[in-house]
């Protein structure tokens, strides 16, 4: 399955937020979405998903519009992680992730059997039995996001679109949750897009990564290839200077992707 955007672009008003947007988010690759706050990751990906109206372009799946698509079964093939926000419910870990399964499951129907062993699957994937039945206003909000995840991935999804799913995460489950995203992306071949303020995770785990700039010009490719140093100072406009921390240090890691 390929989710692509053609010549997208989104203003509010008469203020303009994405210009010409093109992208394809194809199957078996993971791709990235980087840039500073404010210039417009988070309204890419609703538009992309048909939450925002494009202004001009659009959004399409396997090459058709996604607005003339049927919802239900667009959302049997897409999960999508905003994000981590307070949940006002007192629902537990066990019945958020369920509610994942809700395209799988008749209007009036009780989850199946099926359904219970794929939410058993992605708590032990993700390491959540622990928690399985706990309230989610008794959890961390590195917890709650964790959870958010695994009720996106318990679809068992062909793509899957996350919005700064490092959100509230030490690097350690950061690492997890990157490194468990790329391991679905090679072994069950799925689509991966995310939006993320850290170029390294990028770099470490990504095939492609999309450059925003304030300018509303942006820079895409292959992650190795844009996700360089000098590209990481001026998209999000850091000072000349930062060169003379270690240049050369930081420039290696930068361009040296990890297997």
């Amino acid at each position: 399955m390929r989710m692509s955007i053609k010549n997208g672009g989104f203003s509010y008003g008469k203020t303009e937020i994405l210009k010409d947007i093109n992208l394809d988010v194809k199957k078996g690759e993971m791709t990235t979405i980087l840039g500073p706050n404010g210039v417009g990751k988070t309204t890419l990906i609703k538009c992309l998903l048909g939450f925002k109206k494009w202004t001009s372009g659009a959004t399409f799946l396997d090459c058709c519009p996604i607005k003339t698509s049927d919802r239900k079964l667009f959302w049997k093939k897409i999960s999508y992680v905003p994000q981590a926000k307070e949940i006002p419910f007192l629902y537990t870990v066990e019945s958020i992730i369920l509610m994942g399964r809700n395209p799988f499951i008749d209007f009036f129907g009780k989850p199946k059997e099926s359904d219970l062993k794929e939410v058993d699957s992605v708590l032990d994937l993700l390491g959540l039995k622990a928690i399985r039945n706990k309230c989610m206003d008794q959890l961390s909000g590195g917890e709650k996001q964790m959870v958010l995840i695994a009720r996106a991935l318990v679809s068992k999804p062909e793509i899957v679109v996350l919005d700064e799913p490092e959100l509230n995460l030490d690097l350690a489950n950061q690492d997890k949750i990157f490194a468990t995203l790329r391991k679905l992306v090679d072994e069950e071949d799925i689509s991966c897009l995310i939006n993320t303020h850290h170029p390294f995770n990028a770099i470490k785990y990504s095939d492609y990564s999309l450059l925003l700039k304030r300018d509303l010009t942006y820079i895409y490719g292959k992650t190795k290839e844009v996700v360089t140093l000098e590209n990481i100072i001026n998209i999000f406009e850091l000072p000349s200077d930062y060169y003379s921390l270690n240049p050369k240090g930081l420039n290696k890691i930068l361009l040296c992707k990890s297997s």
